[in-house]
């Protein structure tokens, strides 16, 4: 807020000291209540009237100064001051008249003022006292003069014994210091009078005239009849002005230093004086202390009213004689107002101007002409005159409306690449300095954002004086995509393949993991999980390929037996297939069978079984069929009848199952007579040298030799009888 006015200021003066030299210490110094009263003051008639005479009192009646039958004295006239803005200084004016005993006269002392709408009471020395409310020193407006007692007093003169305003008629006259008439007035006869010349009386301080003119000489338009009446027929009432200042209206009660017309009256608050004020304090000096202002009522008070718009002193004196004179300026601010100013925005028309109070009786003109009233909005930057008034009373004020100097600010923006979001906003502001960021979407709080999604963003920079908003688009962008032609292997063999097509169209490079291939297709592949990376040198990505297989037939369930005794008797029965997809088909050694059916009359050898599944993979494991020994029968007879009746004529022993055997005949002596190794064959009864032996008990030792290997050979012991 900017104060147009000050109402009380301080002012501090130079120091002058008198009295006895090491006794000085006073320091004083005024506060001051500026004028606030700005009327017209053109007042340009008369500076003093004669108001009010009193030519008859009720005592004191025969004179002003001087004796008079009943002691005289009692007398008195009243001045009054129209001029209602400015004091008046009347100092070392005249009072005069002539009568029929001769001329008399009265000069004011030097510093009688009379403030505005003020009075100036001239009386005898028995006429009453102005009461003490009314004086100028207590407040009021009268000034109280009173004339010495005797025509020979200082200020008094006289050509006669009295200084008297005549009953029966007669006239009195007012002149300035110059004894240039003011005003005049007469009443009833003694018309002789009117052209004697009044006396000059003398004062200190004045200077003096050479003579005072007489009525008849005096110009007619400051003259006055007052009264026809002869004053012995009025005692009591006095010849007055009514209302003060107006026209003579010839007797009436005594208004005695007081408005005559109460109904008309001017007061201190209506009239145009001026309600300046200079307090004196003293921060230092013996009291009491003593004050004498220059002002044009000479005030003598601690506090000094009615000041205009100057320069003043007052000279404050303490009890030690020690003096300290104070300057005071006083200025007329007739308008207590206060201006609240809103500065425009940053580069924008929003700034007021708001003089308050708002008074309706002010006239308020702005240049340039924005507003009729006491504020003015939506306003640019510029200079604003605003010219108040009231009456004639006027304030003048300029005011400076200045936008803020806007920050710069400059963004870089990456758009997004390669379809990811990874847009980048970046703000530099010049100056450097603190700024707040308020993003929308809320992604950031700081000068820049990254890693953004496409999309609109509004922000608003500010640095809590201007404030920059805008918007920013973050484009999509294209990435590179993969479609990928997938073969899978088939029956866990490398015949898989994978072709990629990568758009949009271009020029990419290939990493495959595992290494299988450098360019967007793969052959020859093994089912299992590719990580696949393609590139244009700007935009990169990746895929995951996962390829698939049909399983192969792991195992054929079978159930068989081995071949034994030698024979090919061997079996087996297909159960069915571990792995692969149903339904199956098998084969036996290149030969067509059906699962749970029988295969017989399997021999030693090696045989492959293979399997073929529904997705035509096939397994084919071998079965191996060995010989296995069987189940042997063995009968060996114990008698031989050697006689040739071709009845058990041949010792032969019996047995199936059985690969070889060895025989050998023993005597009984365990000699080896005779041996065979064929099933076929026999003993006759014979050595080996073909002789017949003799009848008797004999031995053999038959080892047998089984088919395969899952039996060891046996060995058999026993006798045989031989009977012829």
């Amino acid at each position: 807020m900017l104060r147009l006015l000050t109402i009380i200021t301080l002012f501090f003066s130079f120091k002058i000291c008198y009295g006895q030299s090491g006794s000085c210490g006073i320091e004083a110094n005024v506060s001051i209540i500026n004028n606030s009263i700005c009327e017209p003051c053109s007042y340009n008639g008369p500076p003093i009237l004669i108001n009010e005479l009193m030519i008859s009192p009720n005592t004191g009646d025969g004179s002003l100064s001087g004796p008079a039958a009943s002691g005289g004295r009692g007398e008195w006239i009243e001045l009054y001051n129209p001029d209602l803005c400015d004091s008046v200084d009347i100092s070392c004016y005249y009072l005069g008249n002539s009568t029929t005993e001769g001329t008399g006269g009265f000069r004011l002392p030097a510093g009688t003022i009379v403030p505005p709408n003020g009075f100036a009471m001239i009386r005898g020395a028995t006429a009453a006292p102005v009461p003490i409310n009314l004086l100028l020193a207590n407040g009021g407006n009268v000034v109280e003069i009173v004339v010495p007692l005797d025509i020979t007093d200082l200020g008094v003169c006289c050509s006669g014994t009295r200084v008297w305003f005549p009953n029966a008629g007669g006239w009195f006259a007012f002149y300035d210091a110059n004894g240039n008439p003011i005003d005049a007035v007469s009443w009833a006869g003694n018309a002789a009078s009117l052209a004697g010349n009044p006396c000059l009386s003398n004062s200190n301080s004045c200077n003096s005239t050479s003579s005072l003119a007489s009525y008849n000489t005096i110009p007619s338009n400051l003259k006055f009849y007052a009264s026809p009446l002869n004053g012995s027929d009025h005692f009591g009432l006095s010849i007055r002005r009514f209302p003060d200042g107006g026209n003579w209206q010839g007797v009436g009660s005594p208004t005695y230093a007081l408005c005559n017309d109460p109904n008309n009256c001017l007061t201190s608050s209506s009239v145009g004086f001026c309600n300046g004020q200079g307090t004196v304090t003293t921060s230092s000096g013996v009291a009491p202390f003593t004050y004498q202002w220059n002002d044009d009522l000479n005030q003598t008070t601690q506090t000094a009213t009615n000041l205009c718009e100057g320069s003043y002193q007052v000279i404050v004196t303490d009890s030690n004689n020690c003096s300290d004179t104070v300057l005071v300026n006083i200025i007329t601010t007739p308008f207590n107002l206060s201006t609240n100013i809103q500065q425009p925005g940053c580069l924008q028309s929003n700034g007021s101007i708001s003089i308050d109070p708002y008074d309706p009786s002010y006239s308020y003109i702005w240049t340039p002409n924005v507003s009729s009233s006491n504020s003015a909005s939506n306003l640019t930057q510029g200079t604003y005159n605003i010219l108040i008034s009231q009456g004639f009373c006027t304030l003048d004020t300029t005011i400076v409306l200045q936008n803020p100097v806007p920050f710069s600010t400059s963004v870089s923006v990456n758009q997004t690449t390669c379809g990811n979001d990874n847009g980048v906003i970046v703000f530099t502001n010049t100056p450097s300095g603190n700024y707040t960021y308020l993003w929308t979407n809320a992604i950031s709080t700081t000068n820049s954002a990254s890693g953004i999604t496409p999309g609109q963003y509004q922000i608003s920079i500010t640095d809590n004086i201007c404030i920059f908003d805008t918007s920013i688009v973050i484009q999509p962008s294209i990435g590179l995509n993969s479609t990928a032609q997938i073969l899978n292997s088939s029956c866990e063999q490398n015949n898989g393949a994978i072709n990629l097509t990568i758009s949009p169209p271009g020029t990419y490079s290939f990493s495959w993991n595992p290494n299988v291939s450098s360019s967007a297709n793969g052959i020859d592949l093994l089912a299992g999980t590719y990580a696949i990376s393609y590139t244009d040198g700007l935009c990169s990505n990746d895929t995951i390929i996962s390829l698939l297989t049909t399983p192969l037939p792991t195992l054929i369930q079978s159930s068989f037996s081995n071949p034994n005794c030698g024979l090919e008797n061997g079996n087996m029965l297909i159960n069915g297939a571990v792995g692969g997809t149903a339904p199956y088909s098998y084969s036996f050694n290149g030969l067509q069978v059906q699962e749970n059916d029988s295969i017989l009359n399997i021999g030693v050898g090696n045989y492959p079984i293979t399997v073929i599944d529904g997705n035509g993979c096939s397994y084919t494991q071998t079965s191996s069929f060995i010989m296995t020994s069987g189940i042997s029968n063995i009968f060996i007879p114990n008698v031989l009848t050697a006689n040739n009746d071709l009845t058990n004529d041949l010792w032969k022993i019996q047995a199936s199952c059985i690969d070889k055997m060895e025989c050998q005949i023993l005597n009984r002596w365990g000699n080896k007579i005779f041996e065979f190794n064929n099933l076929d064959a026999g003993w006759n009864g014979k050595t080996s040298d073909g002789f017949q032996v003799e009848e008797g008990v004999y031995f053999y030792k038959v080892t047998f030799y089984y088919f395969g290997d899952d039996k060891e050979e046996s060995v058999f012991h026993g006798h045989i009888t031989v009977i012829r």
